[in-house]
């Protein structure tokens, strides 16, 4: 059993999947120029990369993990699982360059508007599962995993998206939880550059809380 800030991994990558397809389907319907189309695809790439990663990892080890200690619930836990499925047509429809830009917004947006309503459904069903039967190792388990998947040529901009996407109490709880090492490269290299990513993708700054960066000393 694990308390409820031993879920803040999964809020945190919930929380950029619920955010960044919204923010994409915008930028996609006028991209300023031919640079910038193309970091729009080079971004919608690396997320829809991690956004397979994760639902594998539900499908093929989380849920079957939750149905053998929860019978009960695997009626509920497959309609996560089918839910994904009905999200690939989204992301192939949103991946898909031979369409105009235009019509890829549309899925994109379509995109955004599911997920999100799948993320509340697999919050409620699958949270309450997770703090009963996970245990503290099972999460150290996830998160090496996760950091294998990444890698570490895309970390500082797999983590500078996500932190773009956090409200205050969570970048604080995400970033506390980390090695002295991550918080300073953190403070001091991969928010800069992700700031500067964010403005050449979006046009605008991106926005974190001052008072979170600096605790990530």
């Amino acid at each position: 059993m694990i308390d409820d800030a031993g879920l803040n991994g999964f809020r945190t990558m919930h929380a950029a999947f619920r955010t960044e397809y919204g923010r994409l389907a915008e930028a996609f319907r006028a991209p300023r120029d031919e640079g910038h189309r193309r970091l729009l695809e080079e971004h919608l790439a690396l997320t829809l990369d991690i956004l397979h990663a994760h639902h594998t990892h539900e499908d093929e080890h989380l849920w079957p993990f939750l149905v053998r200690v929860s019978p009960a619930s695997k009626p509920e836990l497959d309609s996560l699982e089918a839910e994904h499925q009905e999200l690939d047509p989204l992301v192939t429809a949103s991946a898909d360059t031979s369409r105009s830009t235009a019509e890829r917004a549309d899925s994109l947006q379509a995109l955004h508007a599911f997920l999100n309503s799948h993320i509340d459904h697999e919050e409620a069903v699958a949270f309450p599962l997770m703090r009963h039967f996970l245990t503290d190792q099972d999460l150290d388990d996830d998160r090496r995993k996760a950091v294998r998947e990444i890698g570490r040529r895309r970390m500082p901009v797999v983590v500078g998206w996500i932190a773009s996407c956090l409200d205050e109490r969570l970048l604080a709880a995400s970033l506390g939880e980390q090695p002295r090492v991550v918080r300073l490269l953190f403070r001091r290299f991969w928010w800069p550059a992700y700031e500067r990513r964010f403005t050449a993708l979006y046009g605008s700054d991106a926005r974190v809380v001052a008072g979170s960066l600096a605790g990530a000393r």
